[in-house]
């Protein structure tokens, strides 16, 4: 059975997550801030946590770096969960090492479909992990791409929006070449800044 931590101080949302996840095969240990958190996964592993941001006491941020400090928590899947919308915290939690973001009213079913992509993505088969990753509503095209521009990364953003796949070669944060169903280039790029959803990731590019 696959386990989830769920770090929140609303005992609502902890219900919620729980009652849904539960039928779906997964253990749901719950947490009301990140020393409680801490000490949970000091007890046993977890394939996942689902974490706020703003709690009492130890917040969201200081309990991502905590866990990605331990040996057994450097690669464990992280999702936030926060009201936090805007794009300067969204990139922090990214950069920070959050796999993903989840704003807050959120529809559990959405939850439970990322925790389990997530998840079935941690180990990927030919061994190589994404840089980044997400959701275009939370983080749209042209953002993802201002970061990589800001960053000089180099690196391969794979998309996909109901069954239509997108790729973009980065090459010291520029577009080298890119693909959209049937149409390449210039015409490719336009056409997946218009997306308004779907999941991104970036691969390394060598």
């Amino acid at each position: 059975m696959k386990r989830l931590l769920v770090v929140d101080d609303s005992r609502l949302i902890l219900r919620m997550v729980a009652d849904f996840f539960a039928p779906h095969g997964w253990e749901v240990v719950e947490a009301e801030d990140g020393e409680k958190a801490l000490a949970r996964l000091g007890e046993a592993p977890f394939d996942v946590v689902v974490a706020d941001i703003l709690m009492p006491g130890m917040d969201g941020w200081t309990l991502l770096e905590e866990i990605r400090r331990r040996p057994q928590g450097a690669d464990l899947p992280f999702v936030f969960l926060t009201t936090e919308a805007d794009l300067p915290q969204r990139l922090r939690g990214l950069n920070a090492g959050a796999d993903d973001y989840v704003t807050k009213p959120f529809a559990v079913e959405e939850l439970h479909a990322r925790v389990e992509r997530l998840v079935a993505r941690t180990i990927r088969p030919n061994g190589s992990a994404p840089l980044l990753r997400g959701n275009v509503r939370h983080l749209g095209m042209a953002d993802l791409l201002q970061i990589l521009s800001l960053n000089g990364q180099d690196g391969i953003v794979e998309l996909e929006q109901d069954g239509e796949r997108g790729l973009l070669a980065i090459e010291m944060g520029m577009i080298v070449h890119a693909r959209c169903g049937g149409v390449t280039d210039v015409k490719a790029v336009h056409r997946l800044l218009s997306w308004g959803g779907g999941e991104f990731r970036v691969l390394p590019l060598h």
